[in-house]
Formats: structure tokens, C-alpha cells, sequence
């Protein structure tokens, strides 16, 4: 499935409600307004990552795949829930 340049925006929170799921944790707050400031490609890099690991059970997967999944799509200027916030 091919998204739209503003449609990816959606996926990464939607792909971090489902790995919060599979930890049995709380769901972050995720604007997408934050995330429409990225490109097509991080967000595509980000979706790719963090479909392909485990997200729990487990706070420690979760942050394990988030960091992992994170400094690969966003590098250095990662949205918020990548740093933990």
C-alpha cells in the first residue's frame, strides 16, 4: 500500500499505539501536526523499521525497537515520542 505525502504522517503513531499495545503500555501523545514536518522518506524509514521487530511484551523491547527504528529514520531531529517524552 502506497500512502500520500501527508497520509504517511499517520503511520507512525499509528505503528507506536500498536507496539505500546503489544508492551502493555499506555498510549503517548502523538500530534500529527509535529510529524507532517517529515519527509516522505523518514516516516517510510520509521514504518519499515518498526514492522519488522518486536515491540513487547514490555517496556524494555519497546524501548529497545523505538531506538533502533528511531536513529534510523529520524537521526539526529527525532519527534518526541522517540525521545521518550
Amino acid at each position: 500500500m502506497r500512502f500520500g505525502e501527508g497520509e504517511m504522517a499517520l503511520v507512525p503513531p499509528m505503528l507506536l499505539f500498536n507496539c505500546q499495545d503489544d508492551a502493555g503500555l499506555a498510549h503517548l501523545k502523538v500530534t500529527v501536526s509535529a510529524l507532517m514536518s517529515f519527509s516522505y522518506d523518514e516516516n517510510y524509514r520509521f514504518k519499515a523499521c518498526i514492522a519488522n521487530r518486536l515491540c513487547g511484551p514490555g517496556e524494555k523491547i519497546l524501548a529497545d525497537t523505538m531506538e533502533t527504528c528511531c536513529a534510523y529514520a529520524f537521526a539526529s531531529k527525532a519527534p518526541s515520542f522517540c525521545l521518550g517524552k
